[in-house]
């Protein structure tokens, strides 16, 4: 009976182990499944902020376009022309891969979708649409709003 007693007295201590590995394993497990970035929806966080596409001609801007790229995924837009004189604002979506960004922008009459090639470098973004057009963007700390 010698040996029972003193089983009996190591059972309080083996499951207070056997509890306090399986909350290290617990931890341990859902560690390895957190985010540490605040990438929740775009994709690449190089892509985050304020981009700024300006079309000069003969020293005078003519037109411009900023998006700013939040981490959650969503878009806003503001395309400014100054030669009509307008200015329009949109929100969107985006995400990217690799080498691509693609946007669902709500245009007023419906959803429209594109996805374009992309190259950054630096503070600079280059895109290139599916039909060959390419835009330069640079990097900027504002987003304009259609009262600038």
């Amino acid at each position: 009976m010698r040996p029972m007693k003193h089983l009996r007295s190591y059972f309080p201590l083996s499951l207070l182990g056997v509890l306090l590995a399986g909350l290290l394993a617990g931890a341990l497990f859902t560690g390895c499944f957190e985010s540490d970035d605040d990438d929740d929806g775009g994709g690449n966080p190089a892509l985050n902020g304020i981009w700024r596409m300006t079309m000069i001609v003969d020293g005078d801007t003519l037109h411009q376009v900023s998006a700013e790229l939040l981490a959650d995924g969503s878009l806003n837009r503001i395309d400014a022309n100054f030669i009509a004189q307008q200015c329009e604002s949109f929100e969107g979506t985006w995400s990217a891969s690799e080498d691509s960004i693609t946007t669902i922008m709500d245009f007023g009459a419906g959803n429209e979708s594109a996805t374009m090639a992309y190259v950054l470098n630096g503070t600079t973004l280059t895109v290139t649409f599916e039909s060959g057009s390419v835009e330069t963007y640079t990097k900027v700390s504002t987003l304009l709003t259609c009262d600038d």
